[in-house]
């Protein structure tokens, strides 16, 4: 079936998300964990089995195809990576009077 990963067991096809997920679903080959590239260790696996840089994940837009990397983020907290940005929006709650 089109979107789907094939077992090629006659009986099993997978939504891509597990194809390289580190745990075998295609039971009787492993066929779904073959082959797969580990991400460097500045990186992240996107659902679809992309590797991005995990310094652009959940930072509000959308590096993965499939756009993994900005599900189930953490909400009202700015990654770790935004730094930079986090000094400008103290800057700028300084300058209208506000408290951080």
């Amino acid at each position: 079936r089109d979107g789907l990963f094939d077992c090629e067991d006659n009986k099993t096809c997978l939504t891509m998300d597990l194809v390289c997920d580190g745990v075998i679903q295609c039971y009787t080959n492993g066929l779904d964990e073959r082959d797969c590239h580990a991400c460097k260790k500045n990186e992240r696996r996107c659902k679809d089995g992309q590797c991005r840089s995990a310094v652009r994940w959940c930072d509000r837009v959308p590096d993965c195809p499939d756009r993994s990397d900005e599900r189930d983020c953490p909400s009202g907290i700015l990654p770790a990576d935004t730094a930079f940005n986090q000094n400008h929006l103290t800057a700028a709650i300084s300058i209208i009077g506000g408290t951080v």
